[in-house]
């Protein structure tokens, strides 16, 4: 296989590995409120949703996908600290229960009477399930409902553009736009999940080569499949957020959960709603599986010590998991859009940094600390 189809197969792997629950949600919501400014918004979103999370890739990539010694730039303490953080937002605390209630939002579509608790009970088991089957759910659910998720994505993009409706008036400014639309990428939070998944695309990105393969052919291989799969999630955010800004005045009064039914409705009608919100929460199950599975790892291994069982580990998880999914999608965003503000920035220095203290031999740890104090500062006055 030559190496520029080598490339594409890991540019489709990186894309696949991102795009995930709030990929399919915070795009739309950025265009409903941009309207006549979403091409600012867009510029933020893509800024922040999809070149952020592929510098940290590589700046992770110039360490081999290892965490330890990325994060020990800044000292052992604060790096242990800083992962734990990190670690609850994309699970139990943040990420993960946002998996449920996005996934909540398509059912509620269809099921007006169902309620967010049961739900939740219901989800829950099935990652539990899953997670002691994940080696035969995963694959069903990422070799073939993802890619029916993303084809059906793709008819109602091409859809949608063909339907006249015009995105209405706003007083937003531009850069108001603009910086709401950054705001909207640190929701993804891609760059925090870059850390945790880059061992796995990096592993991929080496079994594309020869084993006796340089540093440099892997960094080379890597930038080439990074450029390919930012442009396929830049293009799909791109066609996401016009489409939010043209059927803006469906999507008022609507939880954001549930931008992504709605405008399936709009295009393609009330029978390929089911299709969209059940393949929807497979696609969740899949990101949330992995989730959960990295905290309890950590409660296994880095806080207890192998002291509490791996599945108990999982239980705890999965405890945590359910009773922050009852504050809802909306709910759950909302806090974390105001810790992600303060966090991205600093997280992005310390991706930069990293990547000159290869290059440079720059030693940086305070630009880190700086940035977030900065930040931290803005917030309080």
């Amino acid at each position: 296989m030559r190496l520029k189809n080598k490339a594409f197969i890991a540019g489709f792997a990186m894309f696949s590995m991102f795009f995930g629950a709030g990929n399919l949600i915070f795009p739309f919501a950025t265009g409903k409120c941009a309207l006549g400014q979403y091409g600012f918004s867009m510029m933020g979103l893509l800024l922040t949703g999809v070149i952020v999370p592929f510098l940290g890739l590589y700046s992770m990539i110039l360490y081999n996908g290892n965490r330890e010694k990325y994060f020990e730039t800044l000292g052992r303490i604060p790096a242990f600290v800083l992962v734990a953080i990190i670690l609850c937002l994309i699970g139990p605390f943040g990420a993960a229960p946002r998996c449920i209630g996005a996934s909540y939002g398509g059912f509620h579509a269809m099921f007006p009477g169902l309620s967010l608790f049961w739900f939740s009970v219901i989800f829950c088991i099935c990652v539990g399930w899953a997670l002691w089957n994940r080696h035969r759910v995963v694959e069903i659910i990422g070799s073939y409902l993802t890619p029916l998720l993303l084809t059906t994505l793709v008819v109602i993009l091409f859809v949608g553009f063909l339907a006249d409706h015009p995105a209405g008036a706003t007083d937003m400014s531009a850069w108001s736009a603009f910086t709401m639309g950054l705001s909207k990428g640190y929701n993804t939070m891609d760059l925090l999940a870059t850390f945790f998944f880059s061992v796995t695309i990096i592993q991929y990105i080496r079994s594309c080569l020869p084993q006796d393969a340089t540093i440099k052919e892997v960094s080379i291989l890597s930038i080439i499949a990074s450029v390919m799969g930012a442009t396929m999630l830049g293009l799909i955010y791109v066609g996401f957020v016009s489409l939010g800004a043209k059927y803006a005045p469906q999507l008022e009064g609507v939880e954001e959960a549930q931008y992504l039914i709605i405008i399936t409705q709009q295009t393609l009608g009330n029978f390929a709603i089911p299709l969209v919100a059940i393949t929807f929460a497979l696609a969740c199950l899949t990101t949330i599986i992995v989730l959960i599975g990295l905290f309890a790892d950590f409660i296994h291994h880095e806080i207890s010590g192998g002291r509490i069982s791996q599945k108990m580990a999982t239980i705890i998880t999965l405890l945590i998991t359910f009773l922050m999914a009852q504050f809802g999608f909306s709910g759950i965003s909302n806090v974390l859009g105001s810790i992600l503000t303060v966090a991205y920035p600093a997280l992005i220095a310390l991706a930069i940094m990293n990547i000159l203290q290869k290059w440079f031999k720059i030693h940086h740890f305070y630009v880190f600390y700086i940035v977030l104090a900065a930040k931290l500062l803005t917030l309080c006055f």
